[in-house]
């Protein structure tokens, strides 16, 4: 059993996708792709939700020992996640190249992931958790 655990706050892991035939989706109209679109991006921001709500559960057991043995839990600084942000540049530069090399725009779909980040920081920074009332 470990006796410390470091959240690094990194998001959680989403990698979900809803699969169309792209002949059937032109085939909606606007207004159906609109809500296949919302829907996708409410039970996204839903599960993103509970998962916050599980790991504060989480964190409070190990620190309380109610889950198991007492763990010391530390919250990784913001100094020390530039540091491994940095470390980790070179790979997402890899992922766009090879996300060209596979015909997509890696570029813009990081640039895209980046954007989304920056929002959602910013809605947790003002405590708005996606999938509130105040989202």
């Amino acid at each position: 059993m470990a006796s410390n655990y470091t959240v690094a706050n990194w998001g959680q892991l989403l990698g979900f996708a809803t699969l169309m035939n792209i002949d059937r989706w032109h085939d909606l109209s606007r207004e159906h792709q609109s809500v296949l679109r919302q829907a996708g991006s409410r039970a996204i921001d839903y599960f993103a939700r509970l998962q916050i709500e599980e790991m504060d559960l989480v964190i409070d057991g190990l620190r309380t020992g109610e889950i198991g043995n007492k763990v010391d839990v530390y919250l990784l600084p913001e100094s020390e996640r530039a540091i491994l942000n940095t470390a980790g540049e070179k790979y997402a530069q890899e992922w766009i190249e090879q996300a060209d090399k596979d015909g997509v725009d890696g570029r813009a779909i990081w640039n895209e992931y980046k954007s989304l980040l920056a929002k959602y920081q910013q809605k947790k920074t003002a405590k708005v958790i996606p999938g509130s009332a105040d989202s």
